[in-house]
């Protein structure tokens, strides 16, 4: 719990702080953050809205594709590597 530092590559870079990848002993890990109700495009009743704004339609798509090419580029660089799992 905190006594060994690991090394991660974030998406910090296009705003996803949250997603990332890491390798321990020739195992590649993966860990993206995925929002709950339906991936926040529940409408913000609170506010009025009856459908998901554009906002939150942006936000979701640039989620999902930030979560999609962190999990491709961690199996493709696992498979490059001989990755055990």
């Amino acid at each position: 719990m905190g006594q060994k530092q690991i090394n991660v590559d974030s998406q910090a870079s296009i705003g996803l702080p949250e997603n990332v990848s890491y390798r321990i002993k020739d195992v590649s890990f993966a860990a993206v953050h995925v929002v709950g109700s339906n991936d926040a495009t529940q409408p913000w009743t609170g506010l009025g809205e009856t459908t998901a704004n554009p906002t939150q339609l942006a936000a979701e798509k640039a989620r999902v594709n930030g979560a999609i090419a962190l999990l491709r580029r961690t199996f493709a660089d696992a498979a490059k590597r001989g990755d055990r799992a």
